[in-house]
């Protein structure tokens, strides 16, 4: 009698060290995932920004600043307005 609760507290212990592990390797994971997509998420915005940069700095070759910036805004509204139209179809 005694065996066998010394042998089921046993395997608990077992299991439970067991599944531990693959939770600890799950949010290790998990970690690293979010970070690997924060990074890119960062480099995203700031190619987005040097695009939007270099738009303006080309109109405003031919335009005034003021007009090159107003152009720039209103595509880079239109571009967000687009991504989210697009993600609340889905």
């Amino acid at each position: 009698m005694m065996s066998s609760i010394a042998d089921l507290a046993i395997g608990v212990v077992e299991l439970f060290e067991t599944e531990s592990q693959i939770v600890r390797r799950r949010i290790t994971g998990m970690a690293l995932s979010v970070g690997l997509k924060l990074g890119a998420s960062l480099l995203i915005v700031a190619g987005l920004i040097w695009l939007v940069w270099a738009g303006f700095a080309q109109l405003s070759v031919m335009l005034e600043a003021p007009a090159a910036a107003a152009i720039m805004g209103l595509v880079t509204l239109l571009l967000a307005g687009g991504l989210l139209w697009a993600s609340e179809r889905q």
